[in-house]
């Protein structure tokens, strides 16, 4: 009886270096991939940087949409008189 219960006793020690193992392998690549991820975050550029950017692209936009309207209604004006 007591060999069963020494040789199940090792049974669960091998499980739980084996199922350690796991989790330290798990943990190293989860670490890499935080690693990658915070790498990329730099990256990226931030709200506050890009708000001259968008100011810029919107009021060229709107400089175009004015212009070709004003240029559709003089086109309907002088070519109605």
């Amino acid at each position: 009886m007591n060999e069963d219960n020494d040789k199940k006793h090792s049974e669960s020690r091998e499980n739980i270096s084996v199922t350690l193992g796991r989790i330290d392998e798990r943990t190293n690549a989860l670490d890499k991939n935080l690693s990658r991820l915070d790498s990329k975050f730099e990256e990226y550029i931030t709200r506050h940087e890009f708000t001259p950017v968008k100011i810029l692209t919107y009021g060229f936009a709107g400089i175009v949409l004015v212009a070709v309207i004003t240029a559709l209604i003089t086109s309907v004006v002088t070519s109605g008189a």
